[in-house]
């Protein structure tokens, strides 16, 4: 079940066929995009939510609750998101997009004790509005941030729903604070989802439709890779970070869903192999029936199925496990499945 060998080597994918070109059209189109556009969803309902909790100058302990809930919607529709990390999730080298809403995938360092300071910070200030946060380091906004603004109060750090609804109602600052959060997650939401689907780099043109027509060339800051090689450099890039991080022990923790999180990026790499409802043409069917690799897939499926069935049994040394049996799938197999060329870059410890 964990067979695969990893290595590390360097160079780009230079060949092509038309059934590749459909397949990643597809998965592009029927997986990629959806996630983007479930996360912008998410993220809008949890502004509105933050919201309508604030609206009610006594909320109770519910409203707390189906806040609290629609954090974790957003965070697992994020980590569904999480395994494509380049292009409109970045969109500059300086200050990447992804990092001002998960803070931990930048360098596996937990900001908590930085967050909390910040809400000390911000809850001193005079006036606090949506643009407070827009101009923030990383560090202090974010999905973290407000999942600490709303999971424990920031007096004593209760984790309490009647403390935490306590504090709420004695300090409107809070609202102001959470509201300001929430709105930033969706405004960097907005700007990857429009970068997918309608404006890359100001070129007038979708990242979708650069990456499938390889124009990514003709844009700043690009280095016009194609597709293939941008989606299985982020997926493997991915695994190694689940492999070789304690996401589990540092993500999540107050809210404690990190488990449902990881679930949803599974479903995500599934459909990525296998494909969807609409899918014509999977990469699981160009490794079977192009290359005959019919035992690579059964590797694949079963490494796959073992990270699932070590999330449902909350087991973080079996998940490293299998995430590191993907990453080598994805540097071995998929490479060799897809009729990758030898010498692709791929991320080693991250």
């Amino acid at each position: 079940m964990l067979s695969a060998c990893g290595s590390s080597s360097s160079s780009t994918i230079t060949s092509s066929t038309p059934e590749l070109d459909t397949s990643i059209q597809e998965l592009v189109d029927n997986t990629i995009i959806p996630a983007s556009a479930n996360f912008k969803d998410q993220a809008e309902a949890l502004d509105n939510s933050a919201e309508q909790f604030c609206s009610n100058a006594t909320p109770s302990e519910q409203d707390l609750t189906d806040l609290q809930s629609q954090w974790q919607q957003t965070n697992n529709a994020w980590f569904a998101l999480l395994p494509f990390k380049f292009g409109p999730m970045e969109g500059s080298v300086v200050f990447p997009t992804y990092t001002f809403i998960d803070s931990y995938r930048v360098n596996g360092f937990n900001y908590l004790e930085t967050v909390r300071t910040e809400i000390d910070s911000v809850l001193s200030l005079s006036d606090i509005t949506d643009e407070t946060f827009q101009t923030k380091s990383f560090n202090k906004v974010g999905l973290l941030a407000l999942e600490v603004a709303i999971f424990e109060t920031a007096s004593d750090q209760s984790t309490s729903a009647s403390d935490i609804v306590a504090e709420f109602t004695a300090n409107d600052k809070k609202c102001s604070m959470i509201t300001g959060y929430s709105s930033e997650i969706l405004r960097r939401a907005n700007i990857i989802d429009d970068r997918w689907t309608t404006d890359y780099q100001d070129s007038g043109t979708s990242y979708r439709d650069l990456l499938l027509n390889d124009q990514l060339e003709e844009i700043d800051g690009e280095d016009g890779s194609d597709a293939t090689t941008k989606i299985v450099l982020a997926v493997q890039n991915y695994f190694d970070y689940l492999g070789n991080r304690d996401v589990t022990d540092s993500v999540a923790t107050l809210a404690n869903s990190i488990w449902e999180a990881l679930d949803s990026s599974v479903d995500t790499t599934e459909e990525l192999m296998a494909g969807t409802g609409d899918t014509s043409l999977s990469l699981f069917d160009i490794i079977r029936n192009t290359n005959g690799n019919d035992q690579d897939v059964n590797t694949i499926t079963e490494n796959l199925s073992f990270l699932r069935t070590s999330i449902d049994e909350t087991d973080k040394t079996s998940m490293q496990a299998a995430a590191k049996a993907l990453d080598s799938n994805f540097k071995v197999e998929v490479t060799t499945g897809l009729d990758i060329n030898a010498g692709l870059s791929f991320a080693d410890g991250d």
